[in-house]
């Protein structure tokens, strides 16, 4: 049997930050921002509303999902997970944060 999985994911290179970006999930346009915060060699994404204001803020931490609470004016349903695509296959993962070494082979996948 053969089967198949289809993922949806969001790629980025550290080189390209800081960096904001329109993505389109379930029929409507979400305002991403992208930063790499030096001192403590992290990531972090904030959504912005339709008024360019910043309407939620968090750190991206390895497998666990990006959007912890409800906000109001976020009406995002999805989970947004970092993921190295390596360990999927893996019986746990090599990786345990995200960090400049490992940013660039991670995928924001929205499930």
């Amino acid at each position: 049997m053969n089967e198949s999985i289809s993922l949806t994911y969001i790629q980025l290179k550290h080189e390209d930050l800081p960096v904001r970006r329109v993505y389109r999930i379930d029929g409507k346009n979400y305002t991403f921002e992208f930063n790499y915060n030096s001192v403590g060699d992290f990531y972090s994404l904030m959504i912005l509303g339709d008024d360019e204001n910043p309407i939620y803020s968090s750190k991206l931490t390895y497998l666990e999902n990006t959007l912890q609470e409800f906000v109001e004016g976020l009406d995002l349903k999805r989970k947004l997970i970092p993921l190295n695509l390596s360990d999927v296959m893996q019986d746990r993962a090599n990786i345990d944060r995200i960090s400049i070494d490992n940013f660039d082979s991670m995928r924001l996948c929205i499930i």
